[in-house]
């Protein structure tokens, strides 16, 4: 006789997403699909062991979708686990930025992104390594990396809460680099460079207006000191999504860079702090790597 199990979704829930937004997702996701042929099931992120045992286990039954309820963060996590599997990943953005639900154009309200999700349209993209940590959107180091490890532990989340941790930590700290791109070198004194798969760190804010996160290639952008105004000027570029075109900003394309010179600096991906590193740093793009429900 044929099977009657329904497919199974699979729920990661951030709990510390989007203030309480995640603890109410279980019962929307429950009432949404009451009269649908699927099966949700629930994680609720906790001690990365304990969720890796869990998103393991959760693997093992085969799920039509895994859907990252949180932040970039918990997007950046679930795309780990699913890069090269073929099952796609849903988003349900309920994080501070949303960077990559944002470049791929979701609805921001969770309602409407699930029913985007139930509606199962595919696209493949492309991920990222950096210095052997998966990104989805965006990689850096330096000073935004600085911002994600100051931004990390603060109890209040959100975009006041990133406006709060920056103006603390104004002071920039130009450091020595050389970034290699097949015939191309970079070398002198940066005090940030991004990595750029997706076009924005989330909130709107356009880091690389236009890139394209299927074409197989990675935007490496170098912030140069250039005196005391720097911040401001970029700051206003930020916000009139012109800032990859400041004469302080250089732009490589390619598909693999090697970075050395700096003796020790903080690392993020998609914003959440991925440590320090020491010597030669390797970052590379995974062309059409994980498929996302958009």
């Amino acid at each position: 006789m044929p099977s009657t199990a329904k497919p199974i979704l699979i729920f990661v829930l951030n709990h510390r997403s989007g203030s309480g937004k995640a603890s109410r997702m279980e019962a929307l996701t429950t009432r949404m699909l009451k009269d649908k042929p699927y099966e949700a099931r629930f994680i609720a992120l906790g001690k990365p062991e304990s969720t890796r045992k869990e998103l393991e286990a959760a693997m093992a039954t085969n799920p039509a979708a895994v859907i990252a309820c949180g932040g970039d963060g918990t997007v950046n996590l679930v795309g780990k686990f699913l890069k090269g599997t073929g099952i796609p990943m849903g988003i349900i953005p309920l994080g501070s930025g949303n960077g990559l639900a944002r470049h791929l154009g979701l609805p921001m309200q969770p309602g409407k992104a699930l029913e985007q999700v139930l509606r199962f349209q595919a696209k493949t993209i492309d991920t990222g390594i950096c210095g052997g940590h998966f990104f989805a959107n965006i990689a850096g180091l330096g000073y935004d990396a600085r911002i994600s490890h100051a931004f990390k532990d603060r109890k209040k989340r959100g975009l006041l809460g990133y406006v709060k941790t920056i103006a603390r930590n104004l002071r920039l700290q130009p450091e020595p680099f050389q970034v290699v791109e097949t015939n191309v070198t970079w070398q002198g004194e940066a005090w940030m460079i991004c990595f750029a798969n997706g076009g924005q760190w989330g909130n709107n804010v356009a880091l690389m207006p236009g890139a394209r996160i299927d074409d197989g290639t990675i935007n490496a952008l170098i912030f140069q000191p250039a005196g005391p105004l720097t911040v401001p000027s970029i700051g206003f570029r930020l916000l009139i999504k012109k800032v990859h075109r400041a004469p302080s900003v250089q732009v490589l394309s390619g598909t693999r860079f090697q970075i050395a010179g700096v003796k020790r600096t903080a690392i993020h991906v998609d914003g959440e702090p991925a440590g320090y590193f020491k010597g030669p740093l390797t970052v590379e793009v995974c062309p059409k790597s994980l498929l996302v429900l958009i």
